[in-house]
């Protein structure tokens, strides 16, 4: 899935598979196994392709392809969780 990824945003950029191992110091065959989903990346090869795209390294390991965007504003109207008050017993559903 991580390759897929990498390519999807690699693609996004209009960068070339060559241009991106070269910028990465990596070689272009593991990094073609890696998008094919033949090798697992480590963590510095990782993070070396995400210094090459200028993303960070967490971008590579998410989902969607909008997770580069920056997160959503939280609702203010929606319900908190509340820590429990002290002396305060716990709800029914935990006791049983």
């Amino acid at each position: 899935m991580v390759g897929k990824r990498i390519r999807q945003l690699r693609e996004g950029r209009g960068i070339g598979l060559r241009a991106l191992a070269r910028s990465a110091g990596l070689a272009l065959s593991h990094l073609l196994a890696v998008e094919k989903g033949r090798a697992n990346p480590s963590i510095d090869y990782l993070q070396r392709i995400a210094d090459a795209l200028s993303i960070p390294v967490t971008a590579l390991l998410a989902d969607a392809p909008d997770s580069t965007a920056p997160a959503a504003p939280e609702d203010e109207n929606a319900p908190r969780a509340r820590a429990p008050r002290r002396g305060s017993k716990p709800p029914l559903e935990e006791v049983i």
